[in-house]
């Protein structure tokens, strides 16, 4: 099984992708929905299961390949588990193309059981005690929030922290300030991350 937010796992498809483009330059008789297929094929031997934290989809080049690649994961008897604020129907609402992606949704809903949660209680916020701040976007940013945001991470790091560590994302190697050495957890300025090419 794997277990993967979803637009993580959507990043590794386009990774793929891209790697066996790059490998089938010189064999002109591959098509998109070929390579669509090895990806998929190749990901079906890592894992049949397939469980997805916030199933939302965003963006045009997601929405685009979706259908083929679950068609053919179903095929292959991939089995999904999903989490998502939104009902299949209304994945990609609004969204550039939206046409292109809708013949995904009947796919999704032939091969999922979907339900609907409604819980009165955020477990987001059950980790929180009384007297801790539970705002999910802590603003203005002023020192008080920064103080804020600098005792929940060192909260977090639980004392564990390491300094300048590097990253590679999609052949890029980032530098990370900080981050917990026990968690997934890292602290970027936005100047860190937006300032400057990554």
């Amino acid at each position: 099984k794997k277990r993967i937010h979803f637009h993580e796992w959507m990043i590794d498809v386009h990774s793929r992708l891209h790697k066996r483009q790059k490998g089938s330059s010189a064999n002109t008789d591959s098509t998109a929905d070929d390579l669509v297929e090895q990806v998929a094929a190749d990901m079906m031997k890592e894992a049949w299961l397939l469980c997805f934290d916030e199933f939302q989809v965003t963006h045009i080049s997601d929405a685009i390949i979706m259908k083929r690649i679950f068609s053919v994961l179903f095929e292959l008897g991939a089995v999904v588990v999903a989490t998502s604020n939104r009902p299949p129907k209304d994945l990609y609402l609004n969204g550039l193309n939206r046409p292109l992606f809708l013949p995904f949704i009947p796919v999704l809903e032939a091969f999922c059981h979907v339900h609907d949660i409604g819980a009165e209680v955020d477990y987001r916020m059950c980790s929180t005690r009384d007297e801790e701040d539970d705002r999910v976007y802590i603003t203005p940013n002023g020192s008080d929030e920064i103080k804020l945001l600098e005792t929940k991470f060192a909260k977090i790091c639980q004392g564990h922290v390491r300094f300048g560590v590097q990253v590679e994302t999609q052949g890029r190697r980032i530098v990370v300030p900080r981050c917990a050495e026990n968690s997934d957890v890292a602290w970027f300025t936005f100047k860190d991350l937006c300032d400057k090419p990554l």
